[in-house]
């Protein structure tokens, strides 16, 4: 693939798919963990356990909870929100009503600069929550593999030719779909834009492919993005994690365990 003048353009590295070790550790203990690090739990906990996140909560993200009308859309909301919360505040050792979140235009959450605080994203599909945590910007996806979703809707408005071929020509074309929007997804989450931003302008293919369309401004810096996707072990949940500005290495991935 020829990349033409490459240093005119942003970069992408769609890496293969991996299968990372996921190791075990308590969620005080996460704060000494290397960055980048991905950070994953189940929402099938105690009721106990829950109870004792929701109280984590702030008053007005308890109230957004109890909104929730499906029971697993609010469990991966109290135990994502709560997990984040306490997970940022073993950075800053402040009271979690003194770390509020600010927001971007496309409504990404972030902590003031003064915290001395990594930054992170947060992402939660079927069984899972999922955390990532680096020193630079970070973007994570995770999606649940359903084989009845009709893709097929979606792909000419959020996919290239070359990636619809690579898709619909699949053994597996809904699992070959669900990598590519993960990994566009994580992009876009990693720049700040979220779904603000048509996916079809992200390259997702496996390799390394110049970013033609310019997001942002044009004075910033030009940047290398890897992206980096996973099954989860029972293989029907699939996450992709996108850095910027590394050398290419894999994230750690840790299981936190929530008592």
């Amino acid at each position: 693939m020829s990349l033409g003048r490459t240093t005119d353009y942003d970069m992408i590295t769609n890496h293969l798919i991996i299968t990372p070790q996921w190791a075990v550790i308590p969620l005080e203990e996460a704060d000494r963990i290397p960055h980048p690090v991905v950070l994953c739990t189940t929402i099938h906990i105690s009721s106990d356990i829950v109870q004792s996140l929701f109280q984590a909560l702030l008053p007005d993200e308890q109230q957004r909870a109890l909104r929730f009308r499906q029971t697993e859309d609010r469990l991966r909301f109290i135990i994502g929100r709560a997990l984040l919360r306490k997970l940022l505040n073993s950075y800053t050792h402040q009271r979690l009503e003194n770390t509020p979140f600010q927001h971007n235009a496309y409504g990404k959450p972030a902590l003031a600069p003064h915290f001395n605080a990594p930054q992170f994203n947060l992402a939660h599909a079927g069984d899972y929550v999922v955390i990532g945590l680096d020193a630079h910007p970070i973007g994570i996806d995770i999606e649940y593999l359903n084989p009845h979703f009709d893709f097929n809707t979606v792909l000419p408005a959020n996919f290239s030719a070359e990636e619809i071929r690579y898709i619909q020509d699949a053994s597996s074309p809904y699992c070959n779909f669900y990598l590519l929007w993960t990994r566009k997804e994580a992009f876009l989450k990693h720049i700040g834009y979220g779904l603000a931003q048509s996916p079809i302008h992200v390259p997702a293919l496996q390799g390394t492919h110049p970013l033609l369309h310019r997001f942002g401004t044009n004075e910033r810096a030009k940047y290398h993005y890897h992206s980096h996707s996973c099954y989860l072990t029972n293989s029907n949940h699939l996450l992709s994690v996108c850095l910027n500005n590394s050398d290419g290495h894999t994230p750690a991935f840790y299981e936190i365990q929530l008592a």
